[in-house]
C-alpha cells in the first residue's frame, strides 16, 4: 500500500499525496449468521496439462496513454500439480487451507467456525493484507473471507495469469453483497459476458473516441463555468461554501455523468436537479460495497446502497423509455423501407429507385448499440438487461473517472511544477492546432497523458478484483514482482497450487506500486517518468511548435484497467475524458484547492470492494486573464 508520505519537495501543507489507504471500521458480522462453516470442498488431484493462462484480447484496442510492454513469459507448468504444496496462512504457514489429510466434511461442519481472519479484514483491512503480504510474500491464504477459504494474489505474472484465464481458470465471483448492486445481468458467463462486450464494442472503437473530443470539451467547459459562476455568486448549487470554492468531487463526478448520459446512454439534457440527484444516490451506492451479508435492511450500508439502487434505475428508467420507443419507431421504419424495396424488387423495379432506409439517428451510443444488438441465438436484450445495462454504463462510467479527475487536481495542487508544465503545453497545443480539441490535439498531448498515467499510478481507484477458481491451477515461481520497498520479499519462488472453489483477490494496485524501474521514487508525483525526448527533426523546416516530449510504452505491471477478458472496456474513453478535463481547466482557469482550517485533506478511502470512495475537496477556479494566454 502507497504510505502517507510526503514527495520529495512537496511544501507542508500538502498532505496525503498518495492515495490514503486508510479504511472505516465495519460493523462485524453477527455470529447466528455463521452457524454453518462453508469450507472449501476437497478437490481431485489434477495432473498438470502444461496450459498456462492467456490473456483474453479486448474487443477494443487501448489507446497510446495505457499501451504497456509486454509481460514476462510464464513460468514452466509443474511437473505434477497434485505434488505442490498450497499457499500459507498466517498463523501456520506450513498448514494448507486445504489438502487430503483435512478432517472429513462431517468433522469440519462440527469444528468452531474460525472467524478471525474475516474480523481482522473487515475491520482493518490495510494492515491485514499489508502484514500478511510482508510476512508471507505475495500469495498467502486467509481461512474465511465471506466463509470461503480466500487465496490473495499480488504478484504481476499471478495476476496476469488468473485475470487472463477468465471463464477456464477463473470465472468472475463478487461477493454477494457486490454481486447483487451491480445486478445479475453483468454476472453472466462466458457467453453473455462476451454477447454484452461485443454489443457495446461499438461506442468504443478509435473513430469513436476521436469523434467525441469536441463534445468532451464543450460539456466540460459548460459544467465547470456553471459551477465557478454559481460558487461565485455564493449559490448553494454546486454546494460550495460561499468562498467562491465548490467542492469538486461532486462537480467532477457531474461532468463525469454528462460525458456517461450523453456519451454512453445518448440521453437528452437530464436536468441539473436529477444530475444532483444522482451524484449523491451514487455515492451512497458505492458505500454499499462492504463485506457483510446482502441483508436489504434501511440502517445497514449496504441496505442504503440497496435502495439508492433503486432510485437510480427509477430515474434512468425514465429517459430510457423515449430512447427504446425512438429505436422502435426507427426500426419500424427500416422495415417498411425493406418491405418497399422488395416489392419494388418484385416488379421489376431498380432499388436504386427507392429512398434508402433513415439511419439511426444520432451518434452510436453504448445503449443503442446494447439495444439494437442480437446474441448468438438472435435474441435482443431483455428489458431488466436493458435497465442494468443502465445503470452499468452510468456507473462505470462516471464514478470512476470522476474520481480520477478529482484525485489530479489534488496532485497537481500539491506540485505547482507540473501544473506549470500543463499549461505551457496547451499554449503550444492551441497555437498549433487552434482552440477545438480535436483528435490531431489530444493525440499531441503528451505531457497530460504522463499526468493522467502517474495519477492512475498513485491513485488507482479499483484496487483488487474479485474471482473463483473453476480449475484447480498454480501460481508462484518468481515470474515478476519486485521489492516493495518495506522489507518483505515480492517475488514469490514457490510454487503453490490454488484449488477449484477457492475465492481469489487479484491485487490490481499492488503490481503497480512494485514497478521495479520507479522504486526509487514511487512515491512521488513525477509525470515526466513516463517521458522521453521526442527525437529531433533533420528537417529544416521542422514545426517549431512540435511537441518536445514523447510518451513512453508503460511498465506491463501497469493494470490500472485490469487485465484479461474482463479488462475495462472504456478504458479509451476514461483516458480521454481525463485528457480533455485537464486540457480545459488548462486552458482556461487558474485553480487552487483550498483546505479548512484543520481539515486532514483528501479523506477518499478504498473500500473492501477495492474501489474508491472519495471525499470533498474544495476547490477555486480563477478565469485565465488574456495577456497569461497570449
Amino acid at each position: 500500500m502507497l504510505r502517507h508520505a510526503r514527495a520529495p519537495g512537496a511544501t507542508g501543507q500538502h498532505r496525503h499525496l498518495a492515495c490514503p489507504p486508510r479504511l472505516s471500521r465495519q460493523a462485524l458480522v453477527p455470529v447466528a449468521l455463521a452457524r454453518r462453516r462453508l469450507l472449501l470442498p476437497l478437490a481431485p488431484a489434477a495432473a498438470a496439462d502444461g496450459r498456462e493462462a492467456a490473456s483474453s484480447s479486448s474487443s477494443s484496442s487501448s489507446p497510446a496513454v495505457v499501451a504497456t510492454l509486454p509481460p514476462p513469459p510464464p513460468s514452466p507448468p509443474p511437473a505434477d500439480l497434485a505434488s505442490l504444496p498450497l499457499p500459507p496462512r498466517a498463523r501456520d504457514a506450513a498448514t494448507p487451507i486445504v489438502d487430503s489429510k483435512s478432517p472429513s466434511l462431517l468433522e469440519r461442519a462440527a469444528a468452531p467456525l474460525n472467524l478471525s481472519d474475516m474480523v481482522a479484514f473487515m475491520q482493518r483491512p490495510a494492515s491485514f493484507l499489508g502484514d500478511r503480504r510482508k510476512a508471507l510474500g505475495p500469495v498467502f491464504a486467509a481461512d474465511n473471507i465471506l466463509f470461503k477459504p480466500t487465496v490473495f494474489l499480488y504478484d504481476e505474472a499471478d495476476v496476469r495469469k488468473a485475470l487472463g484465464a477468465e471463464h477456464r481458470l477463473v470465472e468472475q465471483r463478487w461477493p454477494a453483497a457486490f454481486a447483487a448492486l451491480l445486478g445479475s445481468s453483468f454476472q453472466g458467463g462466458r457467453a453473455r459476458h462476451a454477447f454484452h462486450r461485443r454489443a457495446m464494442g461499438a461506442a468504443f472503437t478509435a473513430e469513436a473516441i476521436a469523434a467525441y473530443q469536441p463534445y468532451l470539451q464543450r460539456l466540460i467547459e459548460r459544467r465547470l463555468e456553471s459551477a465557478r459562476l454559481d460558487a461565485a455568486a455564493g449559490g448553494g448549487g454546486g454546494g460550495g461554501g460561499g468562498d467562491g470554492t465548490f467542492p469538486a468531487w461532486r462537480v467532477n463526478h457531474a461532468v463525469a455523468f454528462d460525458v456517461a448520459a450523453s456519451l454512453l446512454l445518448g440521453f437528452e439534457d437530464i436536468g441539473e436537479e436529477s444530475t444532483r440527484e444522482l451524484n449523491e444516490l451514487f455515492r451512497t451506492f458505492i458505500g454499499g460495497f462492504v463485506l457483510s451479508p446482502p441483508i436489504d435492511v434501511p440502517f445497514t450500508r449496504y441496505g442504503k446502497a440497496m435502495a439508492a439502487r433503486r432510485r437510480i434505475i427509477e430515474l434512468l428508467s425514465g429517459h430510457l423509455t423515449p430512447v427504446m420507443a425512438r429505436m422502435a419507431a426507427e426500426e419500424a421504419e427500416r422495415e417498411a423501407a425493406r418491405a418497399a424495396a422488395a416489392a419494388a424488387e418484385a416488379a421489376g423495379r431498380q432499388g436504386a429507385d427507392l429512398p434508402p432506409p433513415p439511419p439511426l439517428s444520432g451518434a452510436t451510443t453504448a445503449l443503442r448499440a446494447f439495444l439494437t444488438a442480437r446474441d448468438d441465438d438472435g435474441r435482443r436484450v431483455t428489458l431488466e438487461e436493458a435497465k442494468e445495462g443502465v445503470l452499468f454504463l452510468a456507473f462505470a462510467g462516471s464514478e470512476t473517472t470522476g474520481t480520477s479527475i478529482s484525485q489530479a487536481l489534488r496532485l497537481l495542487d500539491a506540485h505547482r511544477p507540473s501544473w506549470r508544465a500543463l499549461v505551457e503545453e496547451q499554449r503550444r497545443v492551441v497555437a498549433r492546432h487552434g482552440p477545438e480539441l480535436t483528435a490531431a490535439a489530444a493525440a499531441d498531448m503528451p505531457y497530460a497523458d504522463a499526468v493522467v498515467r502517474e495519477t492512475l499510478r498513485l491513485c488507482p481507484v479499483v484496487r483488487f478484483v474479485w474471482r473463483e477458481v473453476v480449475e484447480e491451477f498454480a501460481v508462484g515461481g518468481g515470474g515478476g514482482g519486485g521489492d516493495g520497498g518495506d522489507g518483505g520479499d515480492r517475488s514469490s519462488s514457490t510454487r503453490v497450487r490454488i484449488p477449484a472453489g477457492t475465492q481469489v483477490v487479484c491485487s490490481l494496485a499492488a503490481p503497480i506500486e512494485d514497478i521495479p524501474v520507479f522504486a526509487p521514487d514511487r512515491e512521488a508525483f513525477r509525470p515526466e517518468r513516463w517521458l522521453e525526448a521526442a527525437p529531433a527533426s533533420a528537417s529544416a523546416g521542422a514545426d517549431p511548435l512540435a511537441a518536445p516530449w514523447r510518451l513512453t510504452p508503460a511498465p506491463s505491471g501497469f493494470l490500472p484497467f485490469g487485465a484479461g477478458g474482463r479488462v475495462c472496456l472504456g478504458v479509451s474513453l476514461a483516458v480521454a475524458e481525463m485528457r480533455a478535463y485537464l486540457a480545459v481547466v488548462a486552458r482556461r482557469y487558474e485553480f487552487e484547492v483550498l483546505w479548512p482550517a484543520g481539515s486532514e485533506g483528501w479523506d477518499g478511502r478504498p473500500t473492501e470492494a477495492g474501489f474508491v470512495v472519495p471525499g470533498d475537496m474544495p476547490v477555486r477556479l480563477t478565469p485565465r486573464r488574456e495577456e497569461e494566454e497570449e
